[in-house]
């Protein structure tokens, strides 16, 4: 049955995460429409020099890289149960740089108006709208599904990579033993029985086996306990035991890691997919 073509806008994207990597691309952003608009003064920038000095019209990157910092840095820190992958889709990443690209051409329209002292009309401010998506609207959609199928490729050839590999990991019966600040008492870890590790606030649950255990303690603590077993850190949230990884699969946002309790599957952040991979290989 062929596939409509639509399903594409429903796919699990990566979700923004505020990031360093989102603070250069603010501020590479800014710089550029800021250079571009000084050095080739399009829109008629040059009807009134006297006002256009290359200081006010730098501005224009100015308040676009402050835009762009504002939803890509600080809204996902600050809203960050909504920014969350298992419900950010192609449509999300689509409407939200829609919402970015809005943002910008408000905020550079009003400043239009305050350096012209232009009143506020809104024929002025629709075109201004309108124009800014007709130049905007389609690269958005062309990007975001282009990288978009760039990310689903990377990490499905990864999982293919790996899944073969993982699946004849060898069993492993050792026990860890794991101090805790909070408690006199020894954590023990049974690698042949130990799924995975999940923090819960200020404590972790262990699962092991059928069961589950909480403990105070964080997934860093633990994580500095662990360098040499085949316990690793996937995720903020998790930490995996890669003996227990049958199958790895992978979509758009990253790899995914089946167990060997087929109702538990653990995302790994992009972040840890280089370091997943080189283990799991």
């Amino acid at each position: 049955m062929n596939q409509n073509p639509l399903s594409i806008f429903r796919q699990h994207y990566p979700a923004p995460r505020g990031g360093r990597r989102e603070v250069w691309i603010a501020v590479l952003f800014g710089v550029f429409v800021g250079c571009f608009l000084v050095f080739f003064r399009p829109f008629n920038l040059n009807n009134q020099p006297d006002i256009n000095t290359p200081i006010a019209v730098a501005a224009y990157g100015l308040i676009s890289a402050m835009v762009l910092l504002f939803f890509l840095v600080a809204l996902p820190l600050l809203l960050s149960t909504l920014f969350q992958d298992r419900h950010w889709t192609v449509t999300h990443q689509i409407l939200f740089y829609g919402l970015i690209l809005f943002s910008i051409a408000t905020a550079n329209g009003f400043y239009i108006n305050q350096l012209h002292d232009y009143p506020f009309r809104w024929s002025n401010y629709g075109w201004i709208i309108t124009r800014t998506f007709a130049l905007g609207g389609i690269p958005i959609i062309f990007i975001v599904l282009f990288d978009y199928n760039r990310k689903l490729k990377q990490h499905l050839h990864i999982a293919q990579q790996l899944s073969t590999q993982s699946a004849t990991t060898s069993p492993d019966t050792s026990i860890i033993k794991l101090k805790s600040d909070q408690s006199t008492t020894a954590i023990s870890l049974d690698l042949s029985t130990l799924l995975f590790i999940k923090a819960d606030g200020n404590y972790v649950r262990i699962y092991q086996d059928k069961t589950t255990d909480l403990y105070r303690i964080s997934l860093s603590e633990i994580e500095q306990q662990i360098t040499t077993a085949p316990l690793l850190r996937c995720h903020r949230s998790y930490i995996v035991n890669l003996n227990q990884v049958t199958q790895v699969s992978g979509n758009a946002q990253g790899l995914k890691l089946q167990l060997k309790d087929e109702d538990c599957i653990i995302p790994v952040s992009r972040k840890y997919v280089d370091i997943v991979r080189t283990r799991l290989s």
